[in-house]
């Protein structure tokens, strides 16, 4: 008996146009293809994020490298007191 509600009540959410369809519903519902193309979105958009920040931070260090290079070069100078 209360199967039988649980599943009426299971088939009434899936029938509602309005009412959005959980992450798991929808993968369980998803095709096979559908899940591979799934995956693979997933594993470009963590590739290219990955991409972008070697990319971000290499330019950063390029940045801090030349910063380094232009800068005035001052040799250090020691001053000692001698009393004689």
């Amino acid at each position: 008996m209360e199967n039988d509600r649980k599943d009426a009540q299971r088939s009434s959410r899936d029938n509602q146009p309005d009412k959005k369809k959980s992450y798991r519903r929808s993968w369980r519902s998803a095709s096979p293809l559908r899940k591979l193309e799934i995956i693979a979105l997933g594993i470009g958009a963590a590739v290219g994020f990955g991409y972008l920040g070697v990319t971000v931070w290499g330019n950063l260090e390029t940045k801090w490298n030349f910063q380094a290079d232009q800068r005035p070069h001052i040799a250090p100078v020691s001053y000692s007191i001698s009393i004689r």
